[in-house]
């Protein structure tokens, strides 16, 4: 009965399908079981079962924060979609077991660095920074201290000396004296002490039986030295009170040295040859030159005071003149004639 029923409300296929004529008798039955089955996926668990904790291998352990307004274990977790738990930011946290676990996309991972404070000023930041320095702070570089304010002495006024040098003989002026004029100096020597440092090694050369060059002005302290330049032999000695000296015999491309002190005038002879002589004048000043060719001389840099004006030739006299030199009384031109009446060599017999 019931099978001619259903065969009458589900009548199968025409006959000649006949491999398919077996789904026309299970159909309404599977049908009926998936129903069934589906019917009981859509009831929800009950509120107080537990839910397996997910687990995932592959994914980093990450420690996550507890939210502080979590529900006590015993009350059943808010569903995702219930408005009464969800809040303006979206649904709160599913809970599984113990640990509460974000929402997806939405990870909270804890770090060592504790954030700033919204509230800090920069003043605040500022002093955190020097009290976290790692460096000690005796390696901190300090200011240096100011220096202190030296008074520097005010510099004394100098003055300046300037004239002509004219060269006569037996009165008369030379109008050719350049020569002469190479063998002329002018020296200042003040009154009061002056430092005039020894001068760098100075030469006379014996060339052709001949000293070169013939007069030779230096400070004292000063060495000179005498290299031979012929092929026989020299020697160089002085008998000058004060400036007595003998550098012995010796042969070509050799030279002896000797260091003047003191002051004045140094005549210089050769033991082998009667005829060579040079002069050698020795100062205590530093402020000295010879005149120019036309006899012009300045000399610069003078201190004020009184002194003595020295011209020195050494076929003439020594030529000394006093005079104080301050801001109101300064020659500005003085005239100096030396007369050269004295031979260039002077004969002698050894």
């Amino acid at each position: 009965m019931c099978k001619e029923t259903f065969a009458s409300n589900y009548p199968c296929p025409e006959p000649g399908v006949a491999r398919a004529a077996w789904v026309c008798r299970i159909a309404p039955w599977t049908l009926a079981g998936v129903l069934l089955v589906l019917s009981a996926c859509a009831t929800p668990p009950p509120a107080d079962a537990p839910l397996p904790e997910p687990r995932d291998d592959t994914a980093p352990q990450q420690s996550v924060e507890t939210e502080p307004n979590r529900p006590p274990k015993d009350e059943p977790a808010p569903m995702p979609g219930d408005p009464e738990t969800e809040g303006e930011h979206g649904p709160p946290p599913v809970i599984y077991g113990d640990l509460p676990v974000e929402p997806a996309g939405e990870p909270t991972v804890t770090t060592d660095l504790e954030p700033e404070r919204e509230s800090e000023t920069p003043e605040e930041r500022t002093e955190a920074r020097e009290t976290n320095d790692p460096l000690p702070e005796e390696t901190r570089a300090e200011p240096p201290p100011p220096e202190p304010d030296h008074q520097t002495a005010p510099e004394q006024p100098t003055r300046a000396l300037a004239g002509r040098v004219r060269i006569l003989e037996n009165g008369r002026e030379q109008p050719f004296a350049s020569m002469h004029l190479n063998q002329t100096v002018v020296a200042w020597m003040p009154d009061q002490p002056v430092t005039a440092g020894a001068m760098p090694e100075r030469q006379i050369v014996t060339r052709q039986r001949r000293f070169f060059p013939q007069t030779l002005v230096v400070t004292s302290g000063t060495p000179v030295r005498f290299p031979n330049m012929d092929p026989i032999d020299h020697n160089v000695f002085s008998l000058t009170p004060g400036h007595r000296f003998d550098v012995g015999r010796y042969g070509e491309s050799e030279g002896r040295t000797h260091v003047f002190e003191g002051s004045g005038m140094v005549e210089i002879l050769c033991n082998l040859h009667p005829n060579m002589t040079a002069f050698l004048l020795v100062l205590e000043t530093p402020y000295f030159a010879p005149p120019d060719e036309d006899g012009r001389f300045r000399l610069e840099g003078l201190p004020n005071g009184p002194g003595e004006l020295l011209v020195w030739n050494h076929r003439a006299s020594e030529q000394v003149q006093r005079l104080v030199l301050d801001s109101a009384a300064n020659p500005d031109h003085i005239q100096i004639d030396v007369d050269i009446t004295r031979a260039t060599t002077r004969q002698r017999a050894n």
